[in-house]
């Protein structure tokens, strides 16, 4: 749930000073040390949570996404906790585990906008039923450009169906 203050986003799991994500961090690594797997990973979402949010959502640009990623992120964490290795500071592995969730995010978008959809074919197109008609060509080639320089990787297809 993400909650507005001053026009700031702020999600459930506040948000914490730099010296206050160092304790909350000595708390996790305590917490894990005794196998408290729901503690260290409570600390260390009160430590990061906004700030891996924040990534999240400059990286993908969505709110709704970057909070999908958030969760997927702190559930790979909890998961992966009993194989933490402590030669880097758990922020350093959070942020590595939501880079790598953002970056799954952005491929699945791609195939999913690159996917084509067959839809009736276009009034321009039906009423052509030679497909060597410099008009098809003309029309297939305007459809087949890229829509936008930003999205390069998006076009429109579109399928010529024969009458026959």
């Amino acid at each position: 749930m993400t909650v507005r203050n001053g026009g700031e986003h702020m999600n459930d799991f506040g948000t914490a000073s730099m010296g206050q994500n160092d304790l909350l961090e000595q708390q996790a690594r305590r917490a894990l040390r005794n196998g408290s797997y729901d503690s260290a990973i409570t600390a260390l979402m009160k430590a990061y949570g906004n700030e891996i949010y924040r990534y999240c959502l400059n990286t993908l640009g969505s709110d709704a996404d970057a909070q999908d990623t958030l969760q997927t992120t702190f559930v790979q964490a909890f998961e992966g906790l009993g194989k933490y290795a402590e030669n880097s500071s758990f922020r350093t592995w959070l942020y590595s585990i939501a880079r790598h969730r953002c970056l799954d995010r952005i491929k699945m978008d791609r195939r999913r906008d690159a996917r084509v959809e067959i839809t009736d074919t276009p009034p321009e197109l039906a009423e052509m039923s030679n497909p060597e008609d410099p008009r098809v060509a003309e029309i297939l080639r305007h459809c087949l450009l890229p829509k936008t320089r930003s999205q390069p990787y998006k076009k429109s297809i579109l399928f010529y169906k024969s009458k026959s």
